[in-house]
């Protein structure tokens, strides 16, 4: 009997004893850092009869992730009249 339980208890310790959280003890992989792109570069707008073309380079700092799109932002005075969104290509 008393051999039956020292075996019950190693198989316990075995099964439970290695138990805790899970995973390892190393730290978790380190996400790449992603900011806030900077502002395109070269802009110009050229006014046309009841439109305008706008044209810019894309800024050097892509923030650490791909350019997807632009929005251009339209005023009229101080107020935003709409936005129009642009491809990145």
């Amino acid at each position: 009997m008393n051999g039956r339980i020292c075996l019950l208890a190693a198989v316990l310790l075995g099964l439970f004893g290695g138990m805790g959280c899970g995973g390892s003890d190393d730290p978790p992989p380190q996400e790449p850092q992603v900011t806030v792109p900077g502002a395109p570069t070269q802009v110009a707008a050229v006014a046309g009869d009841s439109h305008v073309t706008v044209t810019w380079a894309a800024p050097a700092n892509n923030g650490g992730s791909a350019i997807l799109e632009y929005a251009v932002h339209v005023f009229s005075g101080e107020s935003e009249v709409r936005v129009v969104p642009s491809p990145a290509s």
